[in-house]
């Protein structure tokens, strides 16, 4: 028996909710009802059951405090990647559209079209479509230029400060001989007024904010870094955009450090998205996880109760971060207007919680005995657990 007793204070009194849990293991049923009767669940049966955890633990990990405290926890609600954000990421419009040229070589960065012919482009290589940008072969130049490009992100100004917007930012390289050209990504972040906030990959190995593709003449020295030839892809993955940031920029430079018969650094398919999302806050939480690899599917159920008419609005529901809540048992002003839920998907690998919030009218002790049921998806017989809840 775990006991949990978080404090909280509903309808204008002090009201101390506790929950008892208890497992069961052995107590199976059917859907119609039939008599119960013990079997050990083991993996062998053919009930079989998962291993469905009920446990204690921190409000940062969504479970209960014990010992008094305060319980709440919050979910990450999560919205989808958003669309490309950048214009013309793969410079598939056959030009710079979009793009700003940067750096000392600025006339020697073109838009190449790998199957046109032209100048020669035998080592010119795309991830995908028909173009690229490259630094061109001029014979006799040292070319170091770039393109860049800056992306409002200010219709995601609230989610950012709140810390809730990670961002994808990535881009293609590579440099097309291995004695003297090479390729960096630098992504930075700015606030409204465009002063620089912070970059990323600040301790990258070539400095603030880059992401370097070195010449490949380390090749020739006896080291592994890359192969000739060999597209790149770098970038930030999944990155939390800095507080204040309101513009995100993005440069693709390009080397070429001697004459050569072809064309300098080159990059592609460059990309920009962002999602953000919500912190719900979720009153005396627990949490069902499901170790196993199989599906479940779970439901509560109310098989007893005592002096529930002071509970003004008992809701126990089930939620997790993408499908909502799912109310299970809800009392309202003494009375249940759902006794038992619907069942829930327990998806492999996952998982769920157990929320209830409270609200009474008087002092007193109630209780709500409730079986947490565990089923195979469609098969009838399912496994029991006790779960006991009781408010103050």
């Amino acid at each position: 028996m775990l006991r949990h007793i978080p404090n909280p204070r509903v309808a204008s009194r002090s009201a101390l909710l506790v929950v008892f849990i208890t497992i069961l293991l052995g107590l199976i049923a059917t859907t119609e009802g039939s008599a119960y009767h013990s079997l050990a669940l083991e993996p062998r049966t053919t009930v079989g059951s998962p291993e469905v955890i009920l446990q204690n633990g921190t409000v940062a990990n969504s479970t209960i405090y014990a010992n008094g405290t305060s319980a709440k926890a919050s979910v990450d609600s999560t919205a989808a990647w958003s669309d490309e954000l950048l214009t013309n990421p793969g410079f598939e419009t056959g030009n710079l559209t979009g793009w700003t040229v940067k750096g000392p070589a600025a006339a020697s960065v073109e838009v190449f079209n790998a199957t046109s012919g032209g100048d020669t482009y035998t080592n010119r290589s795309l991830r995908i479509g028909n173009y690229g940008v490259c630094t061109k072969d001029e014979p006799g130049t040292n070319d170091d230029s770039g393109v860049w490009q800056n992306v409002s992100l200010a219709a995601y100004a609230s989610a950012i400060d709140a810390g809730n917007a990670k961002i994808n930012a990535s881009a293609w390289l590579y440099p097309s001989e291995w004695d003297w050209d090479d390729a960096a990504l630098i992504v930075r972040f700015y606030n409204s007024s465009g002063g620089f906030i912070s970059a990323w990959n600040t301790t990258g190995e070539y400095g603030e904010g880059i992401a370097y593709y070195p010449k490949a003449w380390m090749l020739g020295m006896g080291y592994t870094h890359f192969t000739q030839g060999q597209l790149k892809q770098f970038g930030c993955y999944n990155y939390t955009v800095p507080i204040g940031t309101r513009t995100v920029g993005i440069q693709l430079g390009m080397g070429e450090h001697k004459d050569s018969l072809y064309c300098g650094g080159q990059a592609d398919e460059a990309s920009i998205k962002i999602h953000t999302y919500d912190e719900t806050t979720y009153d005396y939480v627990l949490r069902v996880n499901n170790t196993k690899t199989d599906s479940w599917q779970i439901r509560l159920k109310k098989y007893s109760d005592s002096n529930v008419n002071r509970l003004r609005n008992c809701t126990i529901y089930f939620h997790n971060s993408s499908d909502g809540a799912a109310r299970q048992i809800y009392i309202q002003n003494g009375a249940y207007i759902n006794q038992t839920g619907s069942w829930y998907d327990l998806l492999d690998s996952e998982t769920i919680y157990i929320a209830m919030t409270v609200e009474v009218t008087s002092t007193g002790t109630s209780y709500v005995f409730a079986y947490l049921e565990v089923r195979t998806p469609s098969v009838t017989t399912h496994a029991q657990y006790i779960i006991t809840f009781k408010v103050d």
